[in-house]
This record gives structure tokens, sequence and C-alpha cells, in this order.
């Protein structure tokens, strides 16, 4: 069932005739009737369409932006018409050191393990790469300088808590549940690759605290969302 959960939804976003490709999970918050996609907003923000797919590429669904929570970079699809896939299972418990990390590759789904930091605010991430001489005369990054490397709209918020990954990412990996013991423990969301010295830093999004919000106080107006513009 986790191998359908993780793998049916390969979605596809077009954005100003340009096409995007991530992965989304099923999702049922408790007091809904419907199963939504969770995913990340960077990679549907200004959307003129978006698909959802299953691996093998066969198409499931059209879908819309339900609700969406900007500083968290989450965002929950409503198909246009019903998925028949089961809902993920969202961890509540303490955050494990490892899960697995759910990825396509080839039409196929393939699981790999994760080793996952401690959570912290997203800009705790990111340090410049210093020798020991440099510290003496080089100071640290400032949160400003670290934004610079972000998208002008700031999804997520760099003060946002996050789950640093082991491993490096790919762009088609945004959305990816990590998961444990068969439940989403956090979301892949990003990475920075050596810019302006900072150290090559991966982050998932923990779901738990963010879905609750994104459900109860989630924005709805999607033409709100500035498109994605970063790397």
């Amino acid at each position: 069932n986790l191998r359908h959960n993780a793998g049916e939804c390969l979605w596809v976003s077009r954005i100003a005739g340009k096409s995007y490709e991530g992965i989304g999970f099923a999702y049922q918050p408790s007091n809904a009737q419907k199963v939504y996609v969770v995913t990340a907003l960077h990679v549907v923000a200004g959307s003129t369409k978006i698909e959802i797919q299953t691996a093998g590429e066969k198409k499931l669904a059209d879908a819309t932006i339900h609700r969406f929570l900007k500083r968290a970079d989450l965002v929950l699809l409503e198909p246009r018409t019903p998925l028949s896939i089961p809902a993920l299972q969202i961890h509540a418990g303490a955050f494990p050191m490892e899960g697995k990390i759910w990825s396509i590759s080839q039409q196929r789904v393939d699981a790999n393990d994760m080793r996952l930091g401690k959570e912290k605010p997203l800009l705790d991430l990111f340090k410049r790469e210093r020798s020991q001489k440099q510290r003496q005369h080089v100071p640290p990054l400032t949160p400003q300088e670290v934004n610079e490397h972000f998208d002008p709209h700031y999804y997520p918020d760099t003060k946002a808590p996050v789950l640093e990954l082991e491993k490096s990412i790919g762009p088609g990996d945004s959305g990816s549940p990590i998961t444990y013991a068969d439940a989403a423990i956090s979301m892949v969301d990003g990475g920075l690759h050596n810019l302006g010295g900072i150290k090559k830093a991966w982050w998932s999004i923990p779901l738990k605290k963010n879905l609750d919000l994104v459900w109860a106080q989630g924005e709805t107006d999607a033409s709100k969302i500035q498109p994605y513009s970063g790397k």
C-alpha cells in the first residue's frame, strides 16, 4: 500500500508553457470527506495546468490548488475527479533519525534510506565554509546573505523549522514523502549547493503540525501566489 501511495501521484505542473514535475502523496484530513494530494508549493505556484499522473505516466486527474501554506512551502491539491488511492498516514510521534525517501526513476518508484537531522530553523542549516585561518577575519553569514540565495518571494520562510537531509536530492524529488513505519514524517523540499560560500544543505518540511495548519488556516486564493523563480 505504501508503494501505491507514494508512487501513484507523480504530478506535472505547467507554468508559462514550461513543464515541472514533482512527487505527491494522498492525504485525508481527519474531518474531511475528500482525499487530497500533498506536495511542494514551489512547483505549482503560478501554474496554468496541474495534472496528477502515475509513475508510468498514466494520467489520473487534473487538479487545482485547494489550500496552501506559503511559509512551509506546502500545498493541498484537489483532484477534479476522485482518486482511488488510499491516504498515507502522518507520523505523529518524535522525529526518527532515519526514514525512507521515495523517488521516481525510469517510470519506477524507488525507496532509499535517508538520515534526518534534528528539527531546526532553515536558516541554521547554512554556514559559510571557512578555513581555520578565515574564521579569524571572515564573519559567519548573516540572515540577509542567506535570503539572497532564495527566491525573492521567499518560500519556505528561512525561519521555518525543517529537518536536514544527509544526502542530496534532485529537482524532481520535490514533494516526496519521507516515511517511517509506513507513515509520512516530512516532505522533501529543497537544497542549496555551495552558493556564495554556503555549505551544501538539503532539507524537508515536517508534516504533522504543518498539515494541520494548512488545513485549518491555509490560504485558498491561488492567484496571490507568485511563481517560484529561484533554483
